[in-house]
């Protein structure tokens, strides 16, 4: 038998993201494709929905700091 690897995978598009699944892991947020690989790395305190700021951006908080995610997983702007 194997072993979860998270403690909740949300539902596909449940952040405005088709390809992509909400998982959580230790209380932090990332990613997951429709293969189950990995594509943002569960270190966010939370991960607001794509296309609720910007039109293909979803805004991210870590360690009590805001910023952006793109559509592909990547760091796009740095908030104060």
């Amino acid at each position: 038998m194997v072993k979860p690897r998270y403690d909740k995978i949300y539902k596909f598009n449940s952040n405005n993201h088709k390809e992509w699944a909400l998982v959580k892991l230790n209380n932090k947020y990332g990613f997951i494709d429709l293969n189950g690989k990995e594509v943002v790395a569960p270190i966010y305190d939370s991960i607001g929905n794509y296309g609720e700021k910007h039109p293909f951006w979803a805004e991210v908080s870590i360690n009590n700091k805001k910023t952006f995610i793109d559509e592909d997983g990547n760091t796009v702007i740095k908030k104060k």
